[in-house]
């Protein structure tokens, strides 16, 4: 019986009420028949809605709670008095005795499985979903002086979760230069499995208004979607719908009623995401807005789903994933926006050629089968390789 020790920050329940659940996600390949999902928080999730993350194994979820209180104890993660705090996952581990851990985003979580390798010789695999050095707490999103003094308490800690690890896993190629820069060799550009289900277009007509869609989080300093609904609202013949939640939610609701567009403008504040996949297949017109490096999961989604992709260049840095994956690159205002769905409003052969040069890439780069397929065999090699180690 095979056992995989998942260790992630994220709260399960946000990510369940949000309807991010993606088959097999922590269990690719139902390669597993039992996954213990350790949360570094102290967050309660019924275990039928994360099922389906699974597979066909067994789930268990424990918790192990790290908070501010945490921090000042350990007085600014110092590993003596850290190593304390994982004591108690170590415990669990080896009560487990898993095959693999398996860490989503190196910060306390990766401690943890470093220490547990370290007792008990358990290998493990982190996968870093942005870049500590651009991101989080020491890039755009340390808003706060706490924010930034937890990013320069947590970099050693980071760092020892990256170089212990028996594999990295970078899911966007932004984050490589964090790897390479500490000199990690161990490490595979393996994107995320998503876009399971997706349903290819074949059809680009219009059957009335051109039906645009947005997935995203709407939050301020990362994903502000005002100049999509300002480039709609002017635009006759065209609808949208924004599915998201954040800090901007209802700002932009407003800003869709001022515009006299609310009639086009469709709030969904969450979705499962079969419903998402879905949505696009039904829709004509994929247009997004981010400050992120990184490529979105949900244009990933879209690009499998063969849309035409309307995406912000980033001030003309976009990342490689974005500019050599056949989407329509704007500036970012409302009216590059405007121009490019007007663009695509008046030229089904436009919206043909750019909807499956999108599906061509995204074929190529991030077909669900082919990553989950990529990842498994990832595993079997690590756990092969430590079995090796541990017979000597």
């Amino acid at each position: 019986m095979r056992k995989l020790f998942v260790i992630i920050p994220d709260r399960l329940s946000t990510l369940v009420s949000k309807g991010e659940m993606t088959p097999r996600y922590y269990n690719p390949g139902n390669l597993f028949d039992e996954v213990h999902l350790l949360l570094i928080n102290d967050d309660t999730v019924d275990l039928n809605a994360v099922q389906i993350t699974v597979g066909r194994a067994r789930v268990f979820v424990h918790n192990l709670p790290a908070n501010n209180k945490t921090f000042a104890a350990t007085l600014a993660w110092r590993p003596a008095l850290l190593n304390v705090w994982a004591a108690r996952g170590v415990a669990l581990a080896r009560q487990i005795k898993p095959d693999l851990i398996r860490c989503h985003g190196v910060s306390l979580n990766a401690y943890v499985a470093a220490r547990i390798k370290k007792c008990m010789g358990a290998p493990y695999i982190v996968s870093l979903h942005g870049n500590p050095d651009v991101d989080y707490y020491r890039g755009r999103l340390a808003t706060t002086f706490f924010h930034k003094l937890q990013g320069r308490a947590i970099e050693p800690i980071e760092i020892t979760g990256i170089k212990n690890a028996d594999h990295v896993i970078a899911v966007y190629s932004p984050i490589i230069p964090y790897l390479e820069k500490h000199g990690v060799e161990n490490y595979s550009l393996i994107y995320n499995i998503v876009g399971m289900g997706a349903i290819p277009k074949n059809d680009y007509s219009l059957a009335g208004p051109m039906k645009c869609i947005s997935v995203g989080r709407q939050q301020s300093n990362q994903k502000d979607q005002s100049p999509i609904i300002e480039a709609v609202a002017g635009l006759h013949g065209a609808a949208l719908t924004l599915i998201g939640d954040g800090d901007l939610h209802h700002s932009l609701m407003r800003k869709a009623e001022q515009a006299g567009a609310a009639d086009r403008i469709t709030f969904i504040k969450a979705m499962p995401n079969s419903g998402i996949l879905k949505a696009m297949h039904e829709s004509d017109v994929y247009v997004y807005s981010s400050i992120n490096y990184e490529i979105s999961k949900t244009c990933i989604e879209a690009a499998l789903t063969g849309l035409p992709v309307v995406h912000n260049d980033r001030n003309g840095r976009p990342a490689r994933e974005i500019s050599e994956s056949g989407f329509l690159l704007v500036q970012g205002d409302a009216a590059s926006y405007g121009a490019a769905l007007r663009q695509l409003q008046d030229d089904m052969g436009l919206r043909s050629k750019a909807g499956r040069a999108a599906r061509a890439v995204a074929e190529q780069k991030w077909l669900p089968e082919n990553v989950e397929a990529t990842t498994v065999e990832l595993y079997e090699r690590v756990m092969r390789e430590a079995a090796r180690a541990r017979r000597g």
